[in-house]
Parts: structure tokens; sequence; C-alpha cells
């Protein structure tokens, strides 16, 4: 009886998952995302899910700290295998080093999407559960010129639509929801939502034909990113 009890918590114990065999798979897969698409990328994107700059910025920041500590980690145990001579443990540790080094010489020199741009992705997918980005290009393509401010020459001159005011595609979302011309002087709405130091960002939805206008210079002025044919993400920092 007492055998067979043996044999039974053997065999529970055997179902479990072997970590040492698949933490080397994970970690790989998680270098090479990092190498393809930045430190960051991910948690940018939940951030944006979640649809706050404060949180962006934590996530960004503790990934950032963590890749320092998984690349310390990898140095150690690279030397350690060095000094025991097991060359398949000292091509995996050697692999991850050079993997991480390379993910953040890609991140800094700019060669990797930025992680605006993961967040942004983010913000329109959480968007999208309030809201139809499409059925909102829709009723911006069916204004006239004269619905939205006349002068598109002023920066960001915009007329603020309340909750009564708009649409019902409009009615149930956060922040500040403006008519605003584009630079043809067609209407465009533009979405924004403030989180003090973290920084102001939004979205800008107007006719499909709109294009995107470069990122202005300086600390303080919107860093533009375009989702899809007339609609950009915009965000400045605080």
């Amino acid at each position: 009886m007492g055998m067979s009890d043996e044999l039974s918590n053997q065999g529970a114990v055997s179902r479990w998952p072997n970590w040492r065999c698949i933490a080397p798979w994970v970690i790989g897969l998680a270098i090479v995302s990092t190498i393809v698409l930045g430190p960051t990328w991910f948690v940018s994107y939940v951030a944006g899910l979640v649809n706050s700059a404060y949180i962006w910025m934590l996530l960004s920041v503790s990934m950032l700290a963590l890749w320092i500590v998984l690349l310390l980690w990898a140095c150690i145990q690279l030397t350690r295998n060095l000094r025991t001579g097991n060359r398949i443990r000292v091509g995996l540790w050697l692999s991850a080093t050079v993997g991480i080094v390379l993910a953040f010489v890609l991140f800094g020199t700019g060669r990797t999407t930025p992680s605006q741009s993961f967040f942004a992705h983010g913000v329109v997918a959480h968007l999208e559960i309030y809201a139809d980005v499409d059925a909102i290009q829709a009723w911006v393509e069916s204004l006239s010129p004269g619905d939205s401010p006349s002068d598109p020459q002023v920066a960001h001159q915009s007329r603020r639509l309340r909750p009564e005011d708009r649409p019902s595609i409009l009615r149930w979302l956060g922040g500040e929801v403006d008519l605003e011309p584009d630079a043809e002087g067609q209407p465009s709405v533009r979405l924004t939502w403030r989180e003090g130091k973290a920084g102001t960002w939004g979205l800008v939805i107007g006719r499909k034909v709109m294009g995107t206008p470069s990122s202005e210079p300086g600390m303080y002025a919107e860093k533009r990113t375009e989702l899809r044919p007339g609609v950009y993400f915009w965000y400045v920092e605080a």
C-alpha cells in the first residue's frame, strides 16, 4: 500500500512542468521579442490598454530595471559555467547576455519600434471598448467645414463638445472631446486625456485622406504616431 502511494505521488510530481527545461525557452522568446520590438513593448501596450500614462511610466521603468537584473544574472551564470566548463550552459548564457545587450543597443539607437507606438495601439484598443473608431471617422466625414473652427492656421483652435452635444458614439467617452480643423480646414475630432506630471495624450480622428503632421520639435511639443489613414496618436510630456 505504501509502495503504491509512493508511485502515485511520483506520478503526480512527474505531471508538473519541468521549469528548468521550460525557463530557457521562455527567457529566449522574451529576449528575441525584446530584440525585435524593444524592452518595454508589452508593458507599454498594457498601459495603453488601461489608458494610463502613469502606469506606462511605472511599468516601463520597472521593465527596464528587470532587464538589467536579468543581464547581471546572465553574466554571473556565464562566469560560473565558464569555470565549470559546461559548454551548453555557456552557450545559453552567452546568447542571453549578447541578446539583452543587443536589444538595449537597438532600443537606444532608435532601431526598434518606439514604446509610444505600442502605448498608442493599446489606447486604441481601450477606446474600442467604449466607441467605434471607424464610426467616429464616418461621423467626422459627414460634417461640413462650417461645423468646426474656421482657421486651421491657428494652432489647436478647437470647439469643446460637452457630453450632451456629442453624437452617441462619443457621448460615453472619458476625457475631453474637441472639434477642430485639420491642415486643410476640414473637421477632425481631438480626444484628450491628462494625468498631471505623466503628460497629456490622445487621438486625432479626421477624414481618411487627412495626413499626420510631423512631430513638433521641443520637449513639450506633440510627438505623433500615425495609426491608420486619418487617425493619429499624440503625446505631450509634462
